[in-house]
């Protein structure tokens, strides 16, 4: 393998038919680099690299432009809406968002967390950012226009959390509780799940969550107005690092037990079949991102080259 996707198989999509190709690549020669923290917006591409955000066009991935940080900062989080981008970064043991405006890429305001609390993911809906913080167990919510603290959720352990339709989801304590995102009320809280480490994202009425279990990637779809869960295991021994939905489908990505391989599972939602399971690349594939018709995916190569990866989806006859 040379770092490329070879794919001729059929995928269904959408209700049509589609053949994934290899369709773009930037290749990343700094080493201990990582593509991640990948998100699309206006026909633009945003990830980090090595301390960097990148803005590239996200059909050919032609670099256009780049945000620098201070030495021994640690970019950990982007964000992106129609006029801003928000970045979380680390430096001098201090922890920052900041807003950057798209034209001109200037920094406009930033939010300065007084603790030394390490947020383990951001989410965003209309004018909030909503962010858990896992070691001081709270949900915070902040005002993109001022960047200022709006709301804090005392909550155990979040370890992830998502907002869709006035309801902030947050992964506590092996469950998933729904609060009010303007009161901060807890209504609704899920069974004991398994695990405690998951990537989530709300699609089709379900918040879908992915764990790895023992090297072996578990789904768990949660029903947002019943708060029932279905929990299933598809792919054997494939250790999972990140998720996308859309439509009918799911995608994974993450790494063969006992190899460094990456791989693209791709998963039926409707009858939880597996309809592809492809290798992409000899390294692990840690970061995914789905905007029709394209799906990004980000790897780390540890020593060695990095690649940034884009797989294309071209319409043809047939189907799975």
């Amino acid at each position: 393998m040379n770092n490329k996707i070879y794919m001729g198989s059929t995928l269904g999509h959408d209700g049509k038919y589609y053949t994934p190709v290899m369709a773009n690549s930037v290749e990343l020669y700094n080493n201990n680099a990582l593509g991640q923290f990948i998100t699309t917006n206006g026909g633009k591409l945003y990830y980090v690299l090595s301390g960097k955000v990148i803005i590239a066009d996200s059909m050919n991935l032609s670099k256009e432009a780049e945000i620098s940080f201070p030495s021994g900062t640690s970019v950990v989080g982007l964000l992106v809406d129609d006029r801003y981008i928000y970045v979380y970064y680390q430096f001098s043991q201090k922890r920052y968002i900041v807003k950057i405006d798209k034209n001109g890429l200037s920094t406009v305001a930033t939010f300065t967390h007084a603790t030394n609390e390490h947020f383990v993911n951001l989410d965003q809906d209309g004018e909030f950012i909503y962010a858990a913080g896992r070691n001081d167990g709270k949900v915070y919510k902040i005002n993109k226009s001022t960047m200022t603290l709006s709301l804090e959720i005392p909550i155990y352990l979040p370890v992830f959390c998502l907002i869709g339709g006035n309801i902030i989801y947050v992964w506590s304590n092996q469950r998933v509780i729904a609060f009010n995102s303007v009161t901060g009320v807890q209504f609704k809280i899920s069974g004991v799940l398994e695990g405690g480490d998951p990537k989530m994202v709300l699609s089709k009425g379900k918040l879908v969550a992915l764990n790895e279990l023992n090297y072996s990637s578990q789904i768990i779809e949660i029903d947002i107005n019943t708060f029932i869960s279905e929990t299933w295991t598809p792919m054997g021994s494939l250790a999972s690092m990140d998720l996308a939905c859309e439509e009918d489908y799911i995608f994974i990505v993450g790494n063969d037990k006992g190899s460094s391989s990456g791989n693209l599972v791709i998963i039926k939602r409707s009858n939880k079949v597996v309809v592809k399971n492809i290798r992409v690349s000899d390294r692990n594939a840690t970061n995914i991102h789905c905007k029709h018709p394209f799906i990004y995916i980000g790897q780390t190569m540890g020593a060695y080259k990095n690649v940034f990866q884009i797989i294309g989806y071209v319409k043809t006859e047939g189907g799975l």
